[in-house]
């Protein structure tokens, strides 16, 4: 069991410089101790019309401590009227990984 409950939040938005924009704010204000970014396609109904759209999926690392700021800052610099933004706990990591990302998201 973790010392410390990692947490991932996890979004997607529309471009790669957007991505880039709010995993660079989430790591430069020690809100996430990573963020990994990967290009997707997304499948949904908005406004009654069925979409499929390229996607770019921002995945963030930081514990149950900060998720709640991290979670802010992800919905103020997000563009989209309805973003989603998911939150999962991560179950098992390694230790020293674990520790370096509790260390990095400290208060």
């Amino acid at each position: 069991m973790l010392k410390e409950q990692l947490i991932m939040v996890e979004t997607t938005v529309a471009s790669e410089p957007v991505a880039r924009r709010i995993a660079s704010v989430l790591v430069d204000k020690k809100l996430a101790a990573c963020v990994h970014i990967n290009a997707v396609e997304s499948h949904y109904k908005w406004k009654n019309t069925i979409k499929m759209d390229k996607e770019f999926c921002v995945r963030a690392t930081t514990t149950q401590a900060r998720v709640v700021d991290c979670i802010n800052e992800v919905r103020k610099e997000h563009p989209y009227e309805l973003p989603a933004i998911i939150v999962l706990p991560i179950v098992g990591s390694n230790k020293p990984y674990a520790d370096w990302v509790a260390e990095y998201v400290k208060q």
